[in-house]
């Protein structure tokens, strides 16, 4: 099943993995802890989707105002344990930091 929005073709695991992204944006608002000024903070997650053999990884960049500077999503596929995930999701999350330097 497929989604085509503004000519933007999703699969069913990324519109949920953008969901997910959607909540987690809302948690933060409300419980985010900023950082100072002039200082970019990335949160980052790991889904398993086990039933698919894939992991969804979640990265946002955020500045001290909370204005969002970046946000990533990568679908990997394979089976993973939840700690190799979130091991993959903070690489991800040190070479986005990388950009910013």
């Amino acid at each position: 099943m497929c989604l085509n929005l503004l000519n933007i073709t999703c699969t069913c695991l990324e519109m949920l993995l953008m969901l997910w992204l959607c909540v987690w944006n809302l948690w933060i608002s409300v419980f985010w802890n900023r950082p100072e000024s002039g200082v970019i903070k990335i949160n980052f997650d790991a889904s398993l989707f086990s039933n698919q053999r894939r992991i969804g990884v979640g990265l946002l960049a955020r500045a001290h105002c909370r204005k969002c500077v970046t946000g990533r999503r990568l679908i990997i596929d394979g089976m993973f344990t939840p700690e190799i995930a979130e091991a993959m999701a903070a690489r991800l999350a040190a070479n986005l930091a990388s950009e910013f330097q």
